[in-house]
């Protein structure tokens, strides 16, 4: 019997990997954009683009909007560590300084500190590697420590709700 197995998390997906490759079970991701998630074997497959893509991309529009000096902030995981290493590598490559990289810990909400550590670097751009739920809290947390940075963030960001929308650049 052979049956697609999709989790909605990319943690899942690679940590079931392995087993559904023993198994010769398919496994397709809608969410795994973690560049080595293909690798697992040859019964991966997804249907989204890969941060490997999408991190240098935002990289190149944040500089074709003139802006040159980046804190970037990301998850502190496979995922996050891969999209700040892809996105830092092409803003190296265009010529733009990365001024300050910080991680936080998975379910954290809390950004007071990061955001107070990272407006002393003064970029010109802030931009977000982590999902939508941190996101809302950064933000909000942004807009009461009047922080008027901009702020870039990739399709995991993206969530059809208004709330947040003006304040976030995404290119979903």
């Amino acid at each position: 019997l052979h049956t697609l197995f999709p989790y909605t998390t990319l943690f899942r997906s690679m940590a079931a990997g392995q087993i559904y490759a023993e198994q010769h079970v398919p496994q397709l991701s809608q969410s795994a954009s973690h560049p080595d998630f293909l690798k697992i074997s040859d019964w991966q497959f997804r249907n989204i683009t890969t941060m490997a893509v999408e991190s240098p991309f935002i990289a190149k529009w944040m500089a074709q909007n003139n802006l040159k000096r980046y804190a970037v902030i990301g998850i502190q995981n496979d995922w996050g560590q891969s999209s700040v290493k892809n996105f830092s590598e092409e803003a190296a490559t265009l010529g733009n300084e990365v001024v300050d990289t910080e991680f936080f810990n998975p379910g954290n909400r809390d950004f007071r500190s990061i955001l107070t550590k990272v407006a002393r670097s003064k970029p010109d751009a802030i931009v977000l590697f982590m999902f939508y739920e941190e996101a809302a809290s950064f933000l909000q947390q942004r807009t009461q420590m009047n922080v008027q940075t901009v702020v870039y963030g990739g399709s995991p960001l993206y969530e059809r709700s208004e709330e947040h929308t003006s304040e976030l650049q995404s290119p979903s």
